[in-house]
């Protein structure tokens, strides 16, 4: 059992990294673009975590 699914991983590994080469980069649209923002999240229960 060991054998095989070391076979089969052995196999599949390099088709995994062939996906990487079919995606093209995004393109920019014509809208400005976004200015950095910071959030800053506060989680309470009752005020006690």
């Amino acid at each position: 059992m060991k054998r095989t699914l070391a076979l089969v991983l052995a196999l599949s590994l390099p088709a995994l990294a062939d996906w990487k080469k079919e995606i093209t980069p995004a393109k920019l649209g014509p809208h400005p673009k976004l200015a950095p923002q910071e959030f800053d999240y506060q989680l309470s229960w009752n005020g006690k975590l």
